[in-house]
């Protein structure tokens, strides 16, 4: 796909949902989906292909099993397993690499952003743009999380935008799609394999002249009111840390 508008004819979309021990709301998210994207063939997202590929990544309990079962369920949903934990970076790509499509979009399991929000994030991708995000963070959008979380998830996002000049509000938020030039550029660039990912292709953005955009959406934490403070402190690990390697690594980008 390139910045043009694909042709309305017949876009294929490719929609990764990483998955590593989501027992508990998985099957409710792609049922949900689903549902989604049925009642829409009819209207506004009639012109679009969807397939779904599940990057099941290294699993302990029983998410492998459900997945498959629903991959039985649905003609439209591949499953892609990893043994061991690839982390959600890798694990996206992977699946972006077993995929061939023009536009593909990558899901969080929990689906905290409303699902509504989908077709708007389809649509800007179709009318050119090369990356596109939900954001938590702009005028008009509507979020329910932890206060801390929110807090510290505001500075690090502003400390990305200081440091790198991405232009974007919220870099960690689980509802984007890219272009197929887009995907192909994050694939041959990126070296983040965790949750930094999601991040780094927005620098990447930055530095190759992609075309990105954020729109407000409707976010509820799924998770839990109050975020455990052993979680807390290794998001806070795994982004801090992964500021200071991507400023070594900027210029390979």
């Amino acid at each position: 796909m390139t910045k043009d508008t694909i042709a309305s004819s017949s876009v294929s979309v490719s929609v990764v949902i990483p998955a590593h021990n989501e027992e508990n709301i998985i099957e409710k998210s792609i049922n949900s989906l689903e549902e989604y994207i049925s009642s829409s063939n009819s209207s506004q997202m009639s012109k679009y292909n969807f397939s779904i590929l599940i990057a099941e990544d290294g699993s302990s309990d029983s998410t492998f099993d459900i997945i498959m079962r629903l991959s039985h369920k649905y003609s439209n949903i591949a499953v892609r397993h990893s043994p061991n934990k690839l982390g959600r970076g890798k694990a996206v790509k992977e699946a972006w690499r077993d995929s061939n499509a023009d536009i593909y979009a990558y899901l969080d399991a929990d689906f905290a952003t409303r699902l509504s929000y989908f077709s708007i994030l389809i649509h800007k991708c179709n009318e050119g743009f090369d990356i596109v995000t939900g954001s938590r963070y702009i005028k008009h959008s509507n979020v329910e999380r932890p206060f801390l979380r929110t807090v510290i998830s505001r500075a690090y996002n502003s400390s990305i935008n200081m440091l790198f000049k991405t232009s974007v509000k919220d870099h960690q938020c689980g509802f984007k799609a890219v272009s197929k030039n887009a995907r192909d550029i994050i694939l041959e660039k990126s070296f983040f394999d965790d949750w930094f990912w999601d991040t780094e292709i927005f620098v990447i953005a930055r530095y190759n002249g992609l075309k990105v955009t954020e729109f407000p959406i409707e976010w509820q934490e799924k998770r839990g009111k109050k975020t455990p403070l052993k979680r807390l402190l290794k998001d806070m690990w795994i982004h801090g840390s992964g500021m200071l390697k991507l400023i070594g690594k900027k210029r390979y980008y």
